[in-house]
């Protein structure tokens, strides 16, 4: 009997790996997961600004993350700004301005939600205690929501329940089996 459950959770286990490095890993290796991003070396600093999804649509909450390297040494982890301030304009009109923290642990970012299509400006500066160490800036797309990618959404979510549902009668199943 306790071969078989052996081999069972073995099994199990070979199984939920398996679906961790097929689903997860590759989100993990790339540097932004998903999405967009804009890289450029500036004044000596390697300038990378990532943003999810890398179609943004209005009424569609975008995520940005901010990073500066130091563009002579590949191995640093970031460049020691504390915040940056970012302006997001359309137009001469403004979205967006503010001050984004740095934080100790995570990404250097926010989210937002852009409410008309057209093409926008995303500036961005690295301060160190006040100081400018390096400014970027670059052109951002917006489209029209459309109601198809909403009836995909919840298609996705609905898919995706289901999955759970999936693993959850499988673990269940291997759980009573064992007793």
């Amino acid at each position: 009997m306790f071969v078989l459950y052996s081999r069972c959770m073995k099994r199990l286990t070979h199984f939920i790996l398996l679906t961790f490095l097929v689903f997860f890993l590759p989100t993990l290796v790339q540097a932004h997961g998903s999405g967009g991003t804009y890289e450029e070396i500036i004044d000596g600093y390697q300038i990378d600004i990532g943003y999810t999804p890398e179609v943004v649509e209005t009424t569609s909450s975008i995520r940005f993350d901010f990073q500066a390297y130091v563009a002579e040494n590949p191995q640093a982890t970031s460049s020691e700004f504390h915040d940056v301030w970012v302006r997001i304009e359309k137009e001469g009109k403004l979205f967006f301005a503010g001050d984004v923290h740095k934080p100790v642990f995570g990404p250097t970012g926010f989210s937002t939600i852009l409410t008309e299509a057209g093409e926008y400006t995303v500036y961005a500066r690295f301060q160190n205690s006040g100081d400018s160490l390096v400014e970027a800036e670059f052109p951002l797309t917006v489209t029209e929501n459309t109601a198809e990618k909403s009836v995909n959404d919840k298609l996705s979510l609905l898919l995706m329940g289901l999955a759970g549902l999936m693993v959850g009668f499988v673990v269940g199943w291997f759980m009573t089996r064992q007793s």
